[in-house]
């Protein structure tokens, strides 16, 4: 269906003529927008900024965001905006054969009739009833790759004026610049595994704490822990199997550390490095034990097969810095796990600083 039958009655375009600002208005708020989104590297955070500023511009409130899977023909829905608020959804939607191939081809927006009944915005195709109005926008990211797509309905079907266009199709410029730095800054930082931070992180974080404390005082605790017969667990169940269990492990960790304030990474093959900041000996062991026991009550599945693990660690606590040296401190922290593995494993060493050996 071409743009031109969602003109008004008087020929004007305009998505929604009660939600208009005045052109000043539009640029100060499109200006604290691509701030917001550009300073942010977190994924989930950008693709909810980015769906909320979406809406606020097309002022509509049924908006969908999707990656782009060349590889099979797939877009990854990634979130909505829906009933004021944003909802993480992960879908995969077939894009071969849809109107919205013709937008990933072309690298242009269009607007179609909208998929009646469908829960998520997306254009009709050929032979499908729609209503109201779907406005299809590609994300281009460097040298106008088309890395995703947005779709917004307007149950009334209006289309959006020029001024409204062009300012969508900033913002979704800047979403896709947004959502490709911090692809990038992931694949810097996380392991591509278990999606953990890589240890390059930690040894920035652990000097920033030792900054911190001699700066202002207080305590850090760091956890490494290792896998108990992890080799055995490679024998019996593949490397695939022993992937598996590093990532359930991996959740396991994540579920039990305070987010947004404490940092596990992947240190090693099977060793997991946890830093807690502001964080004394009791609560950092109250931690360990939370992580130990739900590892000994998880069922690790592989193949529809069971693997029951076990993991060693060794805990220090840090609260005062002398002549500290990140290298010294692992140096020290990886002793506690050494002695928890000779004393029979599936334990704790813990210790202070202070305490242990040089």
């Amino acid at each position: 269906m071409e743009n031109e039958s969602f003109k008004d009655t008087e020929g004007n375009y305009s998505m929604n003529l009660k939600a208009l600002l005045d052109q000043e208005d539009c640029l100060i708020i499109l200006n604290y927008a691509t701030r917001l989104l550009a300073l942010n590297l977190d994924r989930e955070i950008l693709l909810e900024r980015s769906l909320e500023a979406l809406s606020d511009f097309s002022a509509n409130e049924n908006v969908a965001l999707f990656t782009l899977k060349e590889s099979d023909r797939h877009l990854c829905l990634e979130g909505l905006f829906s009933d004021l608020k944003y909802q993480p959804v992960k879908r995969e939607v077939l894009y071969e054969g849809t109107p919205l191939e013709q937008v990933i081809i072309n690298k242009e927006f269009k607007v179609y009739p909208n998929l009646k009944e469908a829960d998520f915005p997306m254009p009709a195709g050929k032979g499908q009833e729609g209503e109201g109005c779907c406005l299809c926008i590609p994300l281009a990211g460097a040298a106008t790759q088309i890395i995703g797509m947005v779709t917004i309905a307007d149950p009334v079907g209006h289309h959006p004026s020029t001024r409204e266009l062009q300012m969508l199709i900033i913002l979704t410029t800047i979403i896709a610049v947004s959502l490709e730095n911090a692809r990038l800054y992931n694949m810097a930082t996380r392991d591509s595994l278990t999606n953990l931070y890589v240890r390059t992180i930690l040894d920035i974080r652990l000097k920033e704490e030792i900054a911190r404390i001699k700066r202002h005082g207080g305590a850090f605790s760091i956890l490494m822990t290792d896998i108990d017969h992890f080799k055995k667990i490679n024998d019996t169940f593949g490397h695939s199997g022993g992937d598996a269990v590093l990532q359930e492990l991996a959740t396991i960790f994540r579920n039990c550390i305070r987010k947004d304030l404490d940092i596990v990474c992947r240190y090693g093959g099977d060793e997991f490095l946890t830093l807690m900041p502001g964080t004394g000996p009791d609560e950092a062991m109250e931690v360990a034990k939370r992580i130990h026991q739900q590892c000994a009550t998880h069922t690790f599945l592989k193949a529809g097969e069971t693997a029951s693990v076990t993991i060693s660690s060794g805990l220090i606590s840090v609260n005062n810095t002398t002549n500290m040296k990140v290298t010294e401190l692992i140096v020290r922290v990886d002793r506690l796990l050494y002695q928890a593995k000779m004393l029979g494993k599936n334990r704790i060493c813990t210790g202070t600083y202070e305490d242990t050996l040089s």
